[in-house]
């Protein structure tokens, strides 16, 4: 079939369900609207084409080419595309449902609303494009190469991203919730406001990582490196970070309540005003570390070293501190009616 018979059948409405365009160029064709359905596509040019609010179902797009395609609105179910290049393409508020796409190649494009829905993206390539709140649900994911890519808003949930090429990515309010990091070389991406909850970032290299106001709840940090890291207004509720190096990392602001960071070196971080209530800090290193305001309400430092640190107006109401070395002056001790407020008892 030639390419303005399949034009002319798309434009009025007739159907092309089941019939074989392997090879076809339709380079630049407007086949906006179109419902293909088991339409074979293998290896067709579709470069510059109009698939806006197009329904693809159970076609065969393996090894396609529709670079800078517009694919706004689309919705793509069950189809195949392994190797598919989509480079510069724009996929607005589309929806892939149950497609394979492993291999795919979408540099440069923007994604904007997109879903992939139990799909298969596998060892995709997404370098260079934009994804401004696009959503990997249930899908496969390993291997994705996203350097230089932008995120933001997007959803990364329960994936383990260790595979992933992440060089020069800038991830936004991006949600990487129970996701698996341990071990990954993180030095040039770059982080902001993003959710790590539950995730594995043990020996993760984060050293002078852009990490300001993530959120680490839950999140597991042991003997990850953090030194020079950019932490401001982080926070790390319940976080473990025992061995974890935080020298010299910036934790103005920063939220450590619950967290767990014995034995770890904070050595020269700047904490001031940080929260640390009821953290336990079993001989970590605050030699140089500014502390000045910080919050140890309840905390265990016992065996820690505070040699050379500002303490100026930390609190440290009924912290525990047994053995804790070179504190200072200069820093609060128990509050008498925080204390009395505390040990008081109903009697009713």
């Amino acid at each position: 079939m030639e390419a303005s018979e399949v034009i002319s059948r798309v434009q009025h409405g007739d159907s092309l369900r089941g019939v074989d365009l392997a090879g076809i160029d339709l380079s630049g064709a407007d086949l906006g609207g179109a419902v293909l359905e088991g339409t074979v596509l293998r290896g067709a040019r579709l470069d510059h084409c109009n698939l806006v609010e197009c329904n693809l179902i159970e076609c065969d797009l393996t090894g396609a080419s529709l670079r800078a395609a517009r694919l706004d609105r689309a919705t793509l179910y069950r189809v195949r595309a392994p190797g598919a290049d989509l480079g510069g393409a724009s996929l607005g508020v589309a929806r892939v449902v149950e497609c394979d796409l492993q291999g795919a190649r979408f540099e440069g494009a923007e994604m904007t609303s997109l879903a992939f829905i139990e799909s298969l993206v596998s060892r995709a390539s997404f370098a260079g494009s934009t994804l401004d709140r696009v959503a990997f649900v249930e899908s496969e994911t390993e291997a994705l190469d996203l350097r230089g890519a932008s995120l933001k808003g997007c959803v990364l949930t329960r994936t383990d991203l260790r595979g992933m090429v992440l060089d020069g990515a800038r991830f936004e309010l991006v949600v990487m919730m129970e996701c698996g990091l341990a071990g990954k070389d993180l030095r040039s991406a770059r982080f902001s406001a993003c959710q790590f909850n539950g995730s594995d970032l043990r020996g993760a290299d984060l050293r002078g990582v852009t990490l300001e106001r993530c959120n680490f709840k839950d999140a597991e940090l042991q003997e990850a490196k953090l030194s020079g890291a950019n932490l401001q207004c982080a926070l790390f509720l319940s976080a473990k970070l025992q061995k974890a190096d935080l020298s010299r990392a910036d934790l103005r602001l920063a939220v450590m309540i619950d967290a767990e960071l014995s034995l770890a070196d904070l050595r020269g971080a700047n904490a001031e005003q940080a929260q640390l209530t009821r953290a336990r800090c079993i001989g970590a290193r605050f030699d140089g570390a500014n502390l000045t305001y910080a919050d140890l309400t309840h905390a265990d430092v016992s065996g820690a070293d505070f040699s050379g640190a500002t303490v100026h107006r930390a609190r440290f109401h009924r912290t525990i501190d047994a053995g804790a070395l070179g504190l200072g002056s200069g820093w609060l001790g128990d509050d008498e009616a925080l204390a009395s407020a505390e040990d008081f008892r109903s009697p009713y």
